[in-house]
């Protein structure tokens, strides 16, 4: 039976592409769906490739992962630094989640602010992936298959 692992996307990733291209990147979150479900395909693992502005929406797929999928790479966008809800989502299911990120960080000179250099994700999630948008999903897709098969 094929493990399926879920690749969750938080709020204004439907915008990759178009927003701040410099910053994030030029691909569209259908570029990087793609490319996550090539990289399922390669390493035998379904992949449910899912985007939502909404915070309780992400909620609740963290909850149907925990009883559902074998995995979750998780890009929480801005709701990193601020949601203590997804924080303790994570915190209450039994699969393994990776966060990652399409950024490095945000240069001080677009955003100077301390705001988002807490992440109140990282302390329960098993690693951070920054890098360009589309790369570090492979990366955590690889990470998940790596943890599940042992």
């Amino acid at each position: 039976m094929t493990k399926t692992i879920f690749v969750l996307n938080g709020p204004n990733l439907n915008a990759l592409g178009k927003r701040e291209p410099g910053i994030y990147g030029g691909k569209t979150l259908a570029d990087i769906e793609a490319d996550c479900k090539a990289a399922g395909l390669e390493l035998g693992l379904e992949v449910d490739f899912r985007q939502s502005n909404h915070e309780g929406v992400l909620i609740d797929w963290l909850h149907e992962a925990g009883e559902k999928a074998a995995g979750v790479a998780f890009n929480a966008g801005a709701y990193t630094h601020t949601s203590v809800g997804l924080h303790d989502a994570i915190r209450a299911i039994p699969v393994p989640v990776i966060e990652r990120a399409c950024t490095r960080g945000i240069p001080p000179q677009i955003d100077d602010s301390a705001r988002r250099q807490r992440g109140y994700l990282r302390f329960w999630t098993l690693k951070l992936h920054p890098g360009a948008a589309g790369a570090e999903k492979h990366h955590a897709i690889t990470r998940i298959q790596d943890i599940i098969h042992g």
